[in-house]
């Protein structure tokens, strides 16, 4: 399990949601720093051998660069359920 802390909001993850992530965010990121930034960030997350760091904690231009990867990289399914509504409740209230 993979937990991030999105501004405040805790989501937790299954390793093949944080893998899927992880591809998408590689995927895109040539597309902007936040993706590319991000895709850094989630790779010690996915690696077997790297167990220490299972949290990552997500300023506002992240979050906001993770939703972006979700949005165009990966397809409407059930997958990654909490993590969608949770970044869409965050950047829905600020509207």
């Amino acid at each position: 399990m993979v937990e991030f802390d999105l501004i405040g909001n805790p989501v937790t993850l299954t390793d093949s949601d944080a893998r899927l992530l992880l591809t998408a965010a590689e995927a895109g990121s040539g597309m902007s720093i936040g993706s590319r930034d991000l895709a850094t960030r989630l790779k010690p997350l996915v690696d077997p051998a790297a167990v220490t760091r299972r949290r990552l904690v997500f300023t506002r231009p992240e979050s906001r660069a993770l939703q972006r990867i979700i949005q165009t990289q990966l397809e409407p399914t059930n997958e990654l359920q909490d993590l969608r509504a949770t970044l869409v409740e965050l950047f829905t209230a600020e509207s």
